[in-house]
């Protein structure tokens, strides 16, 4: 509710608690003046957050719900993830987040950094996996003007020394080249470099957060990553829940929706349907079908059968669940068409408002 009414909405909302589907709110922003009281927060200048919530976890930004609580809706993988990666993030030690390709762990990094008490300082990014390797040096350390074929006019400070008093988020960190990582893993330990063809040394305050989907503990084994680094990187390693993995994703479907249309909505069986996908590409693959779908759909209620690019398996297998789910599908349109009519909405559907809702709720 809180993330709808910033957006303007002012039209039915779906509820959700604990992932069940409860029904649909019409909600109206309250008065400027008695938003926080609406919503049982203390006065704006006041240090306190919503009622049972710290106002942005450990860091203390002071301005209510915390970057990281945003992106689940009571997971409790996914919660204790962020509640141990706001406290290592305040003390020197490295940070490796692990998952699968497309959980999200760039915007978990993201929203990390916005919750720490380093947020003023720069959030730096170099996706070890993207960079040819010959480059990758220079890209992390900097260079000293003619350094090298190509080197910048005037040399480059590097990705370490831009993120002075700030965050260092190494994505990919599982495709470094084996040949750098000696370099790499001094600079982690000391906080000190050295730019490519440049004479002295540079100190830098960084918290450095390392990203990957490969295994190292294999890549160890494999002699393509140096134990000594993961070591070092491995502060505090945490896993990423894949998206099938979630408890929350029924909850964060209109959330994800929000995001993506203020004008579109999903429909209970849509829904349902959608929490229980596979997803083997995670939000990546979401996120594509939720905009597949909103550009292909005719009305503002996005129902099962309009979905774009769920397979076969995802739907209901047996012809009594189908019939049931496209039922409850005519009546959700036929309910938003009423604008929330409910004795309208049976007439137009040609049946009694007690058979609406008993079709509704079976």
């Amino acid at each position: 509710l809180l993330d709808t009414l910033s957006s303007g909405l002012e039209f039915h909302v779906p509820i959700l608690a604990r992932g069940q589907f409860l029904g649909f709110g019409h909600l109206r922003a309250p008065r400027a003046n008695l938003i926080g009281e609406s919503f049982g927060q203390a006065p704006h200048n006041s240090a306190s957050g919503p009622i049972g919530q710290p106002t942005m976890g450990e860091a203390g930004t002071g301005t209510g719900i915390s970057h990281l609580d945003r992106l689940h809706a009571g997971d409790p993988v996914f919660c204790a993830a962020a509640r141990q990666a706001k406290r290592i993030i305040e003390h020197d030690l490295a940070l490796l987040v692990t998952g699968d390709t497309g959980v999200g762990k760039d915007r978990f990094v993201s929203a990390l950094h916005a919750d720490s008490s380093r947020r003023h300082g720069p959030l730096v990014t170099l996706n070890c996996a993207a960079i040819p390797a010959e480059l990758i040096e220079s890209e992390l350390f900097g260079h000293a003007e003619g350094a090298f074929t190509g080197a910048r006019q005037g040399g480059y400070r590097g990705k370490f020394a831009e993120a002075d008093g700030g965050i260092l988020f190494l994505d990919e960190i599982g495709d470094m080249p084996l040949a750098l990582q000696s370099r790499l893993l001094r600079a982690v330990e000391t906080r000190r470099i050295s730019p490519v063809g440049g004479t002295g040394t540079i100190d830098v305050d960084v918290r450095v957060v390392s990203a990957t989907h490969r295994d190292l503990d294999e890549r160890v084994n494999q002699g393509e990553f140096r134990q000594d680094l993961l070591y070092r990187l491995r502060g505090l390693e945490i896993r990423l829940p894949r998206l099938n993995e979630r408890t929350d994703l029924a909850a964060m479907l209109p959330r994800i929706m929000l995001d993506l249309s203020r004008s579109h909505r999903l429909s209970e069986c849509a829904l349902s349907r959608l929490s229980r996908a596979d997803w083997n590409g995670n939000f990546r693959e979401l996120t594509q079908c939720l905009k597949a779908s909103i550009a292909l759909a005719d009305q503002p209620l996005i129902t099962a059968n309009a979905l774009v690019g769920l397979s076969a398996g995802d739907a209901p297998k047996d012809l009594p669940s189908q019939t049931r789910a496209h039922h409850r599908d005519l009546i959700e349109a036929a309910i938003a068409a009423a604008g929330g009519n409910m004795t309208l909405a049976a007439k137009r559907l040609g049946i009694s408002r007690a058979t609406l809702y008993r079709k509704r709720a079976g």
